[in-house]
């Protein structure tokens, strides 16, 4: 899994972080999860032969789901960087907030891919 990142510039004023920064990271960690479905997309297609084992493996990926989805119901209030008004920049708090359940994201996926790699 990614490790997080807690080098993001402050503000000049207030307590929040430069918005170009976590932007910036966001759409790496969004990179990333893009990449890891595509490879698990890439990897059950290549499974199709065998019905029994792309079977065990949907299995084993749903019980991941539902663990992330239970952590981070879909249907919770979406996640908002609010701006801090004085600096211009994120709320800190939120940030780690909006990281901590995109790095949650990529460690499920990446469990995801081993359970098909060992499979």
């Amino acid at each position: 899994m990614m490790e997080e990142k807690n080098d993001f510039r402050a503000t000049k004023f207030g307590k929040g972080f430069v918005k170009e920064d976590v932007l910036n990271y966001i759409n790496e960690l969004n990179l990333n999860i893009m990449s890891l479905e595509q490879k698990i997309k890439a990897e059950l297609e290549k499974r199709t032969n065998s019905q029994q084992d792309v079977s065990m493996i949907q299995h084993q990926m749903n019980d991941i789901q539902r663990r992330f989805d239970i952590a981070n119901p879909p249907n919770a209030k979406p996640m908002k960087l609010r701006t801090d008004f004085i600096g211009g920049g994120f709320v800190k708090n939120d940030v780690f907030n909006y990281l901590e359940i995109l790095n949650s994201k990529i460690g499920m996926l990446e469990e995801q891919l081993r359970i098909i790699d060992n499979a």
